[in-house]
């Protein structure tokens, strides 16, 4: 029984793995550039960001443009094959659970440590070499950003890069929101050291950015 069941969680990896065919543009992709939905019991359209809700589902690219030409085209029942009620502010709902999911992972990695706030932190962290993400609230002051900036832009003199010890810079979410996830007032920047829980973070971030990328566009 139990060699059994190890073999079907295997199958079950290799079909969650398997590339998938966007309704939109029948596109081949692999599932990380794609977004699942289901429809669920009470017949309502829902994002399956995991993949691992149950039943058939529908892929589609992984961007904003995509999904709401998936809802103008009428996709969605048609890849499902049944009826499904469609909310009119799909694209933009699954845009706020992305957002959700970085702060999410945020929290997670709050929660195993690799998490500084403050201006002064976040410096001391970029200067030491030691900052694989930094983040900025929407609406933290010009200034701390600029001076952040001068730290990021000294060690990249100092032959720091992208692929060795340069961190990644996002402006991301509101301040108050930082707070309720990290806990602490007047949150306006954020150091992230390396580690799995910042890789985390880095994954679900570029998602969101991949996903509104072709709105701004």
């Amino acid at each position: 029984m139990r060699i059994r069941k190890l073999a079907n969680i295997s199958r079950a990896r290799r079909e969650k793995l398997k590339p998938r065919t966007c309704i939109v543009t029948k596109e081949t992709k692999e599932p990380a550039e794609m977004i699942r939905f289901v429809c669920d019991p009470n017949g309502n359209l829902v994002p399956d960001l995991k993949a691992d809700l149950p039943g058939r589902g529908a892929w589609v690219s992984a961007t904003k443009s995509m999904v709401g030409q998936a809802m103008e085209r009428k996709l969605f029942a048609k890849a499902l094959e049944t009826k499904v009620e469609v909310s009119k502010t799909l694209d933009e709902d699954v845009g706020e659970l992305l957002h959700r999911s970085v702060l999410g992972a945020l929290a997670m990695a709050n929660k195993a440590g690799v998490i500084v706030v403050g201006f002064s932190k976040v410096n001391d962290m970029i200067r030491s070499g030691n900052a694989d993400l930094v983040l900025h609230a929407s609406d933290a002051a010009d200034d701390g950003i600029r001076k952040i900036g001068s730290a990021l832009k000294a060690i990249e003199a100092a032959g720091a890069t992208a692929e060795d010890g340069l961190p990644i810079t996002v402006l991301f979410s509101t301040s108050d929101e930082l707070e309720g996830v990290l806990g602490g007032m007047n949150i306006m920047h954020v150091g992230a050291k390396y580690g799995g829980a910042t890789q985390n973070v880095i994954k679900r971030l570029t998602r969101l950015q991949d996903y509104l990328k072709e709105d701004a566009a």
